[in-house]
Formats: structure tokens, C-alpha cells, sequence
């Protein structure tokens, strides 16, 4: 049996205001239905932008996840990375920094109370530049590549970014002013929040967690060739061994 990576949905740590977050939360919820007339995926104005609605549970679907910040304002879902499940619902968000081949599905949703999300993709030269423009030291070489994907809960703060992101969809004429501000923001919620470290290597141009993505890509660009893992380990400067282990870390698979 694989592991299950859950949080306790029923808490309220380190002083959240409950009320605020519910009626955040209420509000993110109405914005997204009135914004997603159907089920599915649907694009928006805002680059980099989904919503999702899903009227009912789901079969369990493949697909490759990106590199995203994915915030739950209604039901919930599950991701199979590898062995693993990542459980993430209105109290908590998941974020993917590498792109990742997994088995999802929406758990709990109904015609009267839909699945509804938010997902924003993460841009490496967006997140460097904010960095760069506040200071934040650059991501040291790492010794062990985390997991390419993480379920904390929501911030109060960054559930309150995230509703005035969704909100410009309602406003278009103000979105190609605004949404660079609020997307900033949200990046900026994340990186000083407790998936910082996991944002930064995104942007980080050394150390394994930027060499495992590297691989990823070549793998999904030449899926159909032979494969040698040395030789492409040893283009990543990288020993057989090292790209293994350093691949099972952050991915929960074997290349």
C-alpha cells in the first residue's frame, strides 16, 4: 500500500480567523461557478490561468502535472504521484514544482456542491525576478532533491490574493494592469510561506531539484527513443547512482 500524504482539514492553526477564511473561501467558490458555466477545464483571459468544475466524483484520469499552484475553493481531489496520494481539498493547496506524470481524481463533489479550483501556473523567470528584486538569496546546490509535489494548508493571505486574481475575471478591461500585480503577490505569499524553499528551486538554475526537471523534460520530448540512463545522467553531470536516487526523490518513480 503506498503512502497518503493528508493534512487535518479541521484545524485552524496559528491563529486563522475561521470566519474570514470560510467567507473567502464562500466567495472564491461563487466566483469560479459563475465563471465555469459548464464542467471541464476553462481557460481564461489571465495567462496561466485555469478553473475547473467537476459536477460529481471522477474515474481516475492520467495526465502530466505542471509546475501550478492549485487551490481548492470547493470539494476535493486526489493525485498518485508513484506509490504515493496527495489529498487536497478547501483547506489546503498543492503545489507542483517540476512538471510530474500522475493519476488524478475529483473524490468529493455533487450537482448541488461542485468541485471547484483554481489553478495558476508557476513561471521560473517570473519567480526570479521577484527574487532577484527583493533580495531573496538564490537557492545553494542542494545535497537531496525533495518531492516534486507538496499539500500545505491555505493562508489567510493567500487565499485573499488568490479571490482578487479570480475576481479580475469578472472586470477584463482591469486584468492587464492588475493580474501581474496580484499573480506577484501570490508568488510573493508563496515564497515567504511555508512552501518557500520549494518555490525558489523552481527559479534555481543549479543544484539536483533543477537537474531531476531538466531530465523530465528531455524524457518528455524523446519518450519514443531508447533510453540510456547513463548517458543522460552523465549530461546532467550527474553518476547513474546520484540521478536515481536524486529522480526517485523528486519524482516517487524510477526514470
Amino acid at each position: 500500500m503506498g503512502t497518503v500524504i493528508e493534512l487535518d482539514g479541521g484545524r485552524d492553526d496559528g491563529g486563522r480567523n475561521a470566519a474570514s477564511i470560510a467567507a473567502l473561501r464562500g466567495e472564491l467558490a461563487a466566483t469560479i461557478q459563475r465563471c465555469t458555466p459548464r464542467e471541464g477545464l476553462h481557460t481564461t483571459a489571465i495567462a496561466g490561468l485555469t478553473l475547473f468544475r467537476a459536477t460529481g466524483p471522477t474515474e481516475p484520469s492520467h495526465g502530466m502535472y505542471k509546475p501550478a499552484l492549485v487551490v481548492v475553493a470547493q470539494g476535493a481531489k486526489r493525485a498518485l504521484l508513484g506509490d504515493e496520494a496527495f489529498h487536497y481539498d478547501e483547506a489546503h493547496c498543492l503545489l507542483t514544482s517540476v512538471d510530474l506524470p500522475c493519476v488524478s481524481q475529483v473524490v468529493r463533489a455533487s450537482r448541488e456542491q461542485p468541485y471547484l479550483c483554481f489553478a495558476l501556473a508557476l513561471q521560473p523567470q517570473r519567480i526570479a525576478e521577484l527574487i532577484a528584486d527583493n533580495g531573496v538569496p538564490d537557492v545553494a546546490p542542494q545535497t537531496a532533491a525533495p518531492r516534486g509535489m507538496a499539500v500545505n494548508l491555505v493562508s489567510e493571505p493567500l487565499l485573499d490574493a488568490v479571490l482578487r486574481l479570480t475576481r479580475l475575471l469578472e472586470s477584463p478591461r482591469d486584468i492587464d494592469v492588475l493580474a501581474p500585480l496580484v499573480e506577484r503577490e501570490i508568488l510573493y505569499r508563496l515564497l515567504t510561506g511555508e512552501q518557500g524553499a520549494r518555490l525558489r528551486r523552481i527559479a534555481a538554475n543549479a543544484g539536483p531539484a533543477r537537474q531531476i526537471a531538466r531530465a523530465i523534460d528531455w524524457l518528455k520530448q524523446h519518450f519514443a527513443e531508447a533510453l540510456r540512463i547513463d548517458e543522460l545522467a552523465s549530461s546532467l553531470h550527474m553518476s547513474a547512482s546520484s540521478f536515481h536516487h536524486h529522480f526517485k526523490a523528486v519524482t516517487a518513480m524510477s526514470p
